[in-house]
């Protein structure tokens, strides 16, 4: 087992570029390792499971950097998907989940 934990408490656990590059890597990472069977993904500081994308980082943006935002978003979410290790989502849900921190899988 392999837990990812989220940690931006402070924030809500704000999705910005730098958890969407590390979350896209962790979780190709985790596809290769024959040795993991499940992987758990919370959110810390008992505030939200994932607040949504970074809002305040997306305002900053200009048409060619918004692309550059929204095609590695798309990449973390392809990267959930096609992870074959199955993910269970710690959900005690305590606070807000929003946006992004909704998946569907």
């Amino acid at each position: 087992m392999v837990t990812i934990e989220l940690i931006n408490s402070k924030a809500l656990n704000i999705v910005g570029s730098d958890a969407i590059e590390e979350l896209t890597q962790a979780f190709r990472t985790i596809g290769q390792d024959n040795d993991v069977r499940v992987v758990v993904l919370r959110g810390a500081g008992g505030k939200a499971f994932i607040g949504g994308a970074d809002i305040n980082e997306m305002v900053t943006l200009d048409r060619s950097s918004a692309e550059v935002f929204i095609r590695r978003l798309a990449g973390l979410c392809e990267a959930i998907r096609e992870c074959p290790v199955p993910l269970q989502l710690e959900l005690a849900v305590v606070g807000h989940c929003r946006g992004n921190g909704c998946p569907a899988r």
